[in-house]
């Protein structure tokens, strides 16, 4: 008959195999440690996600729309887009993108640009394990404008700048001003020397943005640094909806 000690052994055996079995991080079991013969260090999935809550808590206030949040690549109908598909799907493949490698989905609204963008970026948060995150441009000059918090504004500001992958959409449907201007190019610029990546989206073709007084400093960075994936086609929001007639 085995003694207590035995029996407790396997027993603990029995749990650390479970824990290990359901944990997320195989390197250290969910606890955020790694026991090593030199020590404890921090695991780099603790990192990560003190990283990602960090960015979230900073952003709660960018008004991201909920109705993205659930956006994939899986469930984007690639019959409407065949082509912007294809290389959103190839886009999220690899990491890191040591050119800074962007893309820039562009036009008219309800093609699918913003799902496609939100679905790189929670796959390659999901296939990769990087930190990112999305702003919608215009909620995200309103959270900058002038008189906001200052420390605040000029964290959000170097978290722009320094993030391995952004996501701005709408670029273009901001109320412009020399402010937002100037705001906007010290981010795209900062991320284009760094060759960081950045996907962008716009209802505005980059000749169009180009005529905005102050914008060839940031259209030039945009064509250096990205590719522009035109997404012809009528919204597809009103599929199936009625057109010219009202509900009696």
């Amino acid at each position: 008959m085995d003694n207590l000690s035995t029996v407790l052994a396997r027993l603990a055996d029995k749990i650390t195999t479970s824990v290990s079995n359901t944990s997320k991080c195989q390197k250290c079991n969910d606890t955020g440690f790694i026991y090593t013969d030199n020590g404890t260090i921090e695991c780099e999935c603790a990192r990560r996600a003190r990283d990602q809550r960090r960015i979230e808590k900073l952003f709660k206030s960018a008004k991201i729309p909920a109705r993205y949040r659930d956006k994939t690549l899986e469930n984007f109908d690639a019959s409407l887009q065949p082509k912007a598909y294809k290389i959103a799907v190839e886009y999220t493949k690899t990491w890191p993108k040591g050119n800074g490698e962007s893309l820039f989905f562009v036009g008219p609204v309800g093609t699918g640009k913003s799902h496609l963008a939100r679905a790189i970026l929670s796959t390659m948060i999901r296939r990769h394990g990087i930190s990112g995150l999305a702003a919608t441009v215009p909620n995200l000059m309103d959270d900058l404008r002038p008189g906001a918090d200052d420390g605040k504004s000029n964290e959000q500001i170097q978290l722009l700048k320094t993030v391995p992958l952004l996501v701005l959409d709408d670029l273009g449907a901001q109320k412009t001003t020399d402010w937002v201007t100037e705001r906007l190019f010290v981010i795209i610029n900062a991320r284009y020397d760094e060759l960081l990546p950045t996907v962008i989206t716009s209802n505005i073709y980059l000749e169009e943005l180009r005529k905005i007084p102050g914008w060839d400093r940031i259209v030039d960075r945009i064509v250096e640094m990205a590719t522009a994936v035109r997404m012809e086609g009528k919204s597809y929001r009103m599929r199936g909806k009625l057109t010219g007639k009202e509900v009696q």
